[in-house]
Order: C-alpha cells, then sequence, then structure tokens
C-alpha cells in the first residue's frame, strides 16, 4: 500500500492478467501485484471512474471469521480522519471475495525508510505516527499491532518523509466485547505488550498500542526489537517475564531522554506507561524541542525501587548509592519544578486569553454595532499579560507569547499575531493550539499576498511571486495547521476543511466546512469558510465566462454567509465576507451580464455598511464600497440616468480609504475610477470632461509611483485615456496619441494578468476606437489596426468565449471594416456577416447590453447604405437599423450616439 492519491505510475493492464487478480472482474483495473501477506493479496490497481491509482486488499480465503475481521478492518480504518493513516476508499466483495480499495502509497516500511536516518528524524516519525494513532483511539478503536512494518513511508516532492499508519486488522473498539477468546494471543510477538501476550483482552486499551509504539522506536533505534528468539513462545515469554535492555546500554550516546521515553512505553504495568499516544506525541516533542520531558519522573529512584524489588540482596549496596542519586534527583527536581511552573504560567495566561477571546465571541454575537470599545477593551487586557510576561522572566516568555499572539489573531491583527507566535515557536513552545494559531496567520497573510501578486504587470514578476507566496505563506500554512492536529480549540472538521481549501480541494473544502458546523453549530468561521470557498468558486467560473454558474456559486457563498451572519451578528469576519461578495455579485451583473437591480445595488451597499459598522477602520471595507459605487454609476450611465449621486458616494469611500492609509494605491485607483465615471457623465452631458479625467490621471500616476506595476491603476489610466480619446474624437480633434497612450496601458495591464479576459478586452477597445476615427476621417492605417484589434479579441475569446465586450468589440471592428470596404466600392457584407454572427452571440450572452443593439444598428446602416448607393431598395436594412434603436432607447433612453444616427436614417428612409 503506497502512494497518495495521483495518475503517475504504470498503465493499467487487463484485469485477468495476474494471477490472483479475480477474472471477470472490472470494477478496477489491475496494474499489477504490491505484494502478499498471510491470507491476503494487495494489488495497485486503476480506479476509472474516479481517475485515480488504488492499492485492492483481497482476502484469499473462504472462512466466513477472517471475511468478519477483514471488513471491520476496513471499517475501522475507514473511521479514522488524519493525514498519517492510510485512507480507505471503499469496501465490497467481487465474485463473493472481499475486497478493500485504498489510498496508493508510494514508499517503503519504516524500518527501511529510516535505516540512515537520525536519531532526531526517526522520534520524529514515531512522534507523528503516534499523533496517528491518537486519532484511532479518539474515535474509540485501539490498533492492537504497531510495528515497522505497519507504517509505510513516503518520501515527499520536498524530501520530507511522511508516514501512513496501515493495517488495521488487529484493530478492537474500546469497551466492545473482543472477537478472540480470553487467552488467544494475537498480534507480532516481538512488539506484543505484556497484557497482549499473555492473551488477557480485559486489559487492552489504548496503553496496549503506547508499547507497541515504543517497540517500534527502539527497533528504529537499537536495530532489532526489545525481545527477540527463535521461537515466537520464546519471544512471549520474554516479553512477559524479563525487562528490556536499557537502549542506552545497546546505543551509549543515545540521549537520556530519548532513552526515559522508550523504556516508559516499555513498562510491563500499563499504568508506568505513558496514559495515551497524545502524551507519548508530546514528550518526543519535548524531546526533539530540546524541552525538559516528562518520562524522566520514572528516573533513577523508581529504577533504584524496582531493582530492590526483585534482587534484595542489593540493597545494601543501592543505599551506598544513595548520595550520588540525590544529586541526580536535586537536579531532576529542578528540571520537574521549572516544567511545573512553565506550564503553570501557560495554564494562566491561558485562561486569560480565553477570556479574551469568549468575551470578544459573545461582542460579535450580539446585535450589529460597532465593536471597536471591545477591541480597545481587550488591547489593553493584552498589554497586562505582556506586563507580567516581562516582569515574570524567561520562564514566561514563551507561554507569553503564545497568549498574546492568540489574542492579536483573535482580534484580527495577523501581524502582531504572528510576531509573537513566532516568538513561543521559536522559544520551545509548540503544541497545537500555537500551530493552529500559526496556521491560520499565515494563511490569512498568503490570501493578502495573494491580492498584491494580482497588481504585478510582468507575468514573469507575477508567476515568481505567486510561488514565493505559496513558499512563504500558504506552504507554512499547510505545515502549522497539519502539526495542529489534536488541538482542543477547533473542531478537527475546521482544520481539514482549512487545509483542503489553501491546497485547492474546494470541494472538499466545502464538505469539512459544513460538517465542522454540524459538530458545532455556533462555530461562525466554519460558515464563513463555506462562503469563502463558494466565492472562490464563483471567481473561477466567472473568469472562464461560466456566467450562470459563477452566480449559482455566488447565491450559495451569499446564504451560507448569511447563516454565519446570524451567529457572528457583529463578527468583522463575516460582514466583510459579505461586502467582497457582494461587490464581486454587482461586478459581475454590471460589466458581463448587464442586468444589475436597484435591489442588487441597495443589498451590496448594506452588506458593506453592515461591515463599516462593525469596524469603522477597515480600509479594506472603505475600498470594496467606493467600488460598488462605481459599478452602479458605470450602469445607471449606460442605461441613460443620472449617476451623480453614486458618483458622489464612490468619491467619498474613496477619499475616507485614504485618510486612512494615504499611500493606499487601491484606493488612489477607485478614486480615479470615480473621476473616470464623473468624465464620461460631462461627456453625455456636453461638458468638457478633461479637467476631471486630469485630476483622476493625477491620483493614478502617484499610485504608479508607489507601485508601478500595479494592475488596477494601469487599468485605470487606460480606461481615462480611452473616453478621454473618445471626446477628442467627437470634437473634431485627432485622438490618435491619447488612444495609443491608453492601448500602451491597457497592454501593460494584460501582461499583468495575461489569462484575463477583461484586460484583453480593454486593449481591444482601444484598437477598435482608433480604427473608427481612422475610417471616419480616412487617415492612418486602418487594416493594420484591424488587424491588431482582430488578434487581440482572437486571443481574448479563446479565455472568455462569452466575453460581451469582446463579442460587441469584434462586431464594431468587422461593421468598420465593412464600411470601409463600401467606401472603396466593394460589397461590405462578407465583412458585415462576421459582424451580425459576433452580434447573435453578444445578444446571447447579454440581451440587456445597450451598446450591443447601437453595433448591430450602425452595421445595418452601412447595409443600408450600400444598397442606396447601388440603387436597390434600403428597406429592410432601415428596418431592421429602427428595431436596434428601439432597443437601445428601451435600455438606455436618450443615448446620445443613437441620436446622431437618426438625421441620416430618416434621408434613407426618404429614398425608398
Amino acid at each position: 500500500m503506497a502512494k497518495r492519491e495521483g495518475h503517475g505510475g504504470a498503465e493499467p493492464t487487463a484485469a485477468a492478467s495476474l494471477e490472483g487478480w479475480p477474472a471477470g472482474w472490472d470494477r478496477y483495473q489491475v496494474v499489477g501485484l504490491i505484494g502478499t501477506g498471510g491470507m491476503s493479496r494487495v494489488f495497485r490497481a486503476w480506479d476509472p471512474r474516479l481517475k485515480r491509482h488504488v492499492a485492492i486488499k483481497l482476502l484469499r480465503s473462504d472462512d466466513p471469521d477472517l471475511a468478519r475481521r477483514f471488513l471491520r478492518e476496513a471499517q475501522a480504518q475507514a473511521r479514522v480522519e488524519h493525514p498519517n493513516v492510510c485512507k480507505v476508499f471503499e469496501v465490497g466483495g467481487a465474485d463473493t471475495q472481499p475486497y478493500i480499495a485504498m489510498q496508493l502509497i508510494d514508499g517503503q516500511p519504516l524500518g527501511r525508510a529510516v535505516a540512515d536516518a537520525s536519531v532526531e528524524q526517526k522520534a520524529l516519525l514515531v512522534k507523528q505516527v503516534a499523533e496517528a494513532v491518537q486519532a484511532a483511539h479518539s474515535v474509540g478503536l485501539i490498533h492492537r499491532d504497531l510495528k515497522p512494518g505497519n507504517v509505510m513511508v513516503e518520501t515527499l516532492a520536498d524530501g520530507r518523509l511522511h508516514p501512513y499508519v496501515v493495517d488495521f486488522g488487529l484493530v478492537r473498539e474500546l469497551g466492545a466485547e473482543p472477537l478472540t477468546v480470553a487467552g488467544a494471543t494475537m498480534g507480532t510477538p516481538s512488539f506484543m505488550a505484556p497484557e497482549q501476550a499473555v492473551g488477557d483482552a480485559a486489559r487492552i486499551d489504548r496503553r496496549t498500542d503506547v508499547y507497541g509504539l515504543g517497540a517500534t522506536l527502539y527497533a528504529l533505534l537499537a536495530g532489532e526489537p526489545p525481545f527477540v528468539g527463535s521461537m515466537p513462545l520464546e519471544v512471549l515469554r520474554r516479553v512477559v517475564d524479563h525487562e528490556p535492555t536499557a537502549l542506552r546500554h545497546r546505543l551509549p550516546n543515545l540521549p537520556a531522554d530519548l532513552n526515559a521515553i522508550v523504556m516508559k512505553c516499555l513498562e510491563k504495568d500499563p499504568s508506568r506507561r505513558y496514559d495515551s499516544a497524545r502524551a507519548l506525541a508530546d514528550d518526543l516533542g519535548r524531546f526533539l524541542d530540546g524541552r525538559p520531558v516528562l518520562a524522566r519522573s520514572t528516573g533513577p529512584v523508581y529504577r533504584l525501587a524496582k531493582l530492590a524489588r526483585r534482587h534484595r540482596t542489593l540493597v545494601a549496596v543501592a543505599a551506598a548509592a544513595l548520595v550520588a542519586i540525590s544529586v541526580m534527583g536535586g537536579m531532576w527536581v529542578h528540571a520537574r519544578r521549572t516544567a511545573a511552573r512553565r506550564a503553570e504560567l501557560a495554564q494562566r495566561f491561558g485562561q486569560r486569553v480565553e477570556q479574551i477571546e469568549s468575551i470578544l465571541w459573545r461582542a460579535q454575537s450580539l446585535e450589529l454595532h460597532d465593536i471597536r470599545p471591545t477591541r480597545e477593551l481587550l488591547r489593553r487586557a493584552l498589554a497586562g499579560i505582556e506586563a507580567d510576561m516581562q516582569r515574570l522572566g524567561r520562564m514566561a516568555a514563551a507561554p507569553g507569547h503564545s497568549a498574546l499572539g492568540r489574542g492579536y489573531l483573535a482580534l484580527g491583527e495577523v501581524e502582531t499575531a504572528r510576531v509573537h507566535l513566532d516568538a513561543a515557536w521559536a522559544g520551545g513552545y509548540r503544541n497545537p493550539e500555537v500551530a493552529y494559531a500559526l496556521g491560520s496567520v499565515m494563511g490569512r497573510l498568503y490570501q493578502r499576498e495573494l491580492a498584491e501578486v494580482g497588481k504585478l504587470a510582468n507575468r514573469n514578476e507575477r508567476e515568481r511571486r505567486r510561488q514565493e507566496a505559496e513558499r512563504t505563506y500558504r506552504d507554512p500554512a499547510v505545515s502549522y495547521l497539519r502539526a495542529s492536529a489534536g488541538s482542543e480549540m477547533v473542531a478537527p472538521e475546521l482544520l481539514e476543511a482549512l487545509l483542503a481549501f489553501y491546497e485547492g480541494r474546494y470541494q472538499e473544502a466545502l464538505e469539512r466546512a459544513r460538517a465542522a458546523y454540524a459538530r458545532v453549530p455556533w462555530l461562525y468561521e466554519a460558515k464563513a469558510l463555506e462562503g469563502e470557498t463558494y466565492r472562490v468558486l464563483g471567481l473561477g467560473h466567472e473568469m472562464a465566462g461560466r456566467y450562470e454558474r459563477a452566480l449559482a456559486s455566488y447565491r450559495s457563498a451569499d446564504a451560507v454567509l448569511r447563516e454565519a451572519a446570524r451567529i457572528g451578528r457583529s463578527a468583522p469576519l463575516v460582514h466583510e465576507a459579505l461586502c467582497q461578495l457582494w461587490s464581486n455579485i454587482l461586478y459581475l451583473k454590471v460589466w458581463a451580464l448587464g442586468e444589475a437591480s436597484e435591489a442588487d445595488y441597495a443589498t451590496a451597499i448594506e452588506t458593506c455598511r453592515n461591515a463599516a459598522t462593525v469596524d469603522p477602520d477597515s480600509e479594506r471595507v472603505l475600498t470594496q464600497l467606493a467600488a460598488v459605487h462605481i459599478d452602479w454609476a458605470e450602469l445607471t450611465l449606460g442605461r441613460g440616468g443620472d449617476p451623480t449621486p453614486a458618483i458622489a458616494a464612490a468619491i467619498a469611500a474613496a477619499r475616507a480609504a485614504l485618510g486612512k492609509e494615504p499611500n493606499d494605491t487601491t484606493a488612489l485607483s477607485l478614486l480615479a475610477a470615480a473621476l473616470w465615471e464623473r468624465g464620461k457623465h460631462q461627456m453625455v452631458l456636453g461638458s468638457d470632461p478633461r479637467a476631471t479625467f486630469l485630476e483622476g490621471r493625477t491620483h493614478l500616476e502617484r499610485a504608479l509611483r508607489l507601485d508601478p506595476k500595479n494592475g488596477r491603476a494601469l487599468t485605470s489610466l487606460g480606461l481615462l485615456l480611452l473616453d478621454q480619446g473618445v471626446w477628442e474624437h467627437e470634437q473634431h480633434l485627432d485622438p490618435t496619441a491619447t488612444l495609443k497612450q491608453s492601448a500602451e496601458a491597457f497592454r501593460q495591464a494584460w501582461d499583468l494578468d495575461p489569462n484575463s479576459a477583461d484586460a484583453g478586452a480593454n486593449l481591444a477597445i482601444a484598437y477598435e476606437m482608433l480604427l473608427l476615427h481612422q475610417v471616419a476621417t480616412n487617415r492612418g492605417d486602418p487594416e493594420a489596426t484591424a488587424a491588431t484589434a482582430l488578434a487581440v479579441l482572437e486571443r481574448t475569446r479563446r479565455l472568455n468565449p462569452k466575453h460581451i465586450y469582446a463579442l460587441r468589440t469584434t462586431a464594431s471592428v468587422r461593421a468598420a471594416l465593412a464600411e470601409l470596404e463600401r467606401r472603396r466600392g466593394h460589397d461590405p457584407h462578407p465583412q458585415l456577416a462576421q459582424a451580425f454572427a459576433a452580434l447573435d452571440e453578444a445578444v446571447a450572452s447579454n440581451p440587456n447590453d445597450s451598446s450591443t443593439y447601437l453595433t448591430m444598428a450602425e452595421a445595418h446602416m452601412v447595409a443600408a447604405r450600400f444598397a442606396a448607393a447601388h440603387g436597390r431598395s434600403p428597406a429592410a436594412a432601415v428596418a431592421a437599423v429602427r428595431r436596434a434603436l428601439a432597443r437601445v432607447e428601451d435600455l438606455s433612453p436618450g443615448m446620445p450616439a443613437a441620436a446622431r444616427l437618426q438625421p441620416e436614417l430618416a434621408a434613407l428612409e426618404r429614398e425608398r
């Protein structure tokens, strides 16, 4: 059994081509035999339905008891959810032959995998195995056959070793009746606990697995298990009657702490062992971190007492060593007192930060209100923890930093939280709670960094920064989150959901987030994660032009985020997520579908205002609010309405964001975009927009000085220059230089995100406007401009075949070329046919875009002109123009561009 899911490896062969594989069984396609053991065989196979390789374990027996045990193994292993436990995908039977379909692990048994590894590496791997065993214990299962052969180790791409616990064939449910009768011995003798060796089923519990883990680590370090012999019965007798040879006698240079850990696991009396696999894992963690281990409590005094009981004649000699032992005992007592004091401080600080988290949670569950006063109160409480930490000195440093990090994370101050959590981790404080907090911090920083990466113009630089963000933030986030398994701070399913989300396994993230919420119905963070996952899925659909699927994902996100808001009624995390989501929804409906309603706008405003009510200092909320107003101003302007209120609100929100952070390039770009909308409105009113455009350009130039590769600023600059070029053309000025500057800004923005259809469409529109000017004035090289525009549009439509702007611009370019052909005395209909084909697609993509119908009217005007010039009736074409213009008037009453067609249209009608 070996390898995580993947599609690599040999090609599937005919199912019956390997001996032992059931003939005619085509549910799976066999690739090869992995191994044979006992009454089973394990095959490597291909699952054609789920497109993955799996390991298939087949039982080679008709014994119903074996079949029952085989089935129980699968059911037990499937219940354990842990990254270090081999996953069970399916259990069933083919031709009455039971089988288990499992995760395929490309690796080797633990003993071979670590043959040349360091002592620390071996201890780390057993620590991870112990954490996996704890996961089994937490669902009421004990393994009973832990040994190096039942741990497979895979080497990851970065060289790290990843162990998997396999073969739960002897598993037993705690509290259940054993399947074996009293006195029956099952397991592997060299790794059996004494109670297991004598068949005392009633005494077998999780400490039995602790013994197996200790025996496994003993074997890895010493090269052989604690007890060996030529016959199984001889080994069992030694397990029961003899003390194992201390590891330090075999390995004189072995650290005393690690020796103590292993020997504590191998105690004959279960009560002297670690109480759980978690306790063993924690002590191994202390050893690896260089901290005192708890195993040393069974030190020299206890060993001397055992020696006295077994060899009473040596008691007098042992007494002579008491002076030396007292010195050692004093050192031990000091270490224990230090550890105890540190644990006491950790408990004290932990209780205080839990109070802070509880107060914050209660504040966030109240009716919508400004939570800044509560936050300030809690900051003062954190300052008190920091003062105590400084006063108590080094002993308090690590637990103090842990508490402070958790507190600042709860407040949403991730940078400050990271400083303290890093200090706790560096100080050896590496419990699951700190790991989970660090994973959460790095995950949030990763998401922020991805947003910044999107502003880079150079494709190679953008990819480099993305990979760097993964290495710097995402990969550590995943590692920390995995290390937090067993944390009592969070539902295990939420941890699994976070891991799946950061690793791009979005469907699994949704399922695990729902499971977390089902387990803990007040855990609004689980619903917030589910909502963010749906939002990310929606963004992917939107970028690919799957607009209906994008809206469906956004609607799902809205539903679960509102459920989260019913619990966290004043939680900034939830309300900021709703604001971001509705900004995305409005953008899609305005710019891609053209169907946003007043209700959509009102909802977007409400969600962002709610977020601003909860946290008025949030700069991110103010920028989202500005974006919402800008989108609505664009739609209102396109419909012939008055965008002035929306524009004023956008400018106010952007200026408020700049008041909190004067160098925020996003706020500068949004302020410029609002001014762009104002300038376009001035054009509609017949006013000169140049002063407004110039003010917008001033803000953009400042943003680009701060960040020359800011994609939003480059796009906004291109839009300003584009509309200035349109205005210059309408005023009979030469817009060539302005439109070329616009195209250059758009080209740089497209380099920022070469997979963005929006960026490509913007660039094509700049060339379209230059083409229209060249055709109208008979200047320049319109064929070359058209060829450039069409090349850009072809690439854009490959990215998003339904992009409304790309479809409409394609039609406009073809109509311009048709007009050019008409003026030269050639037939324009071949170009018009392509224009109308693109227009049909545009209407199918968005039936509410007035500019599409205006382009349609202009194309039919070309046909009408050609017919009139060649002595044919233009009636059919004129009627088509009228129908298109009527649709324009329905959608955008009083559009100036439509009005300009009326005089010529009337003249053509008179010619009929």
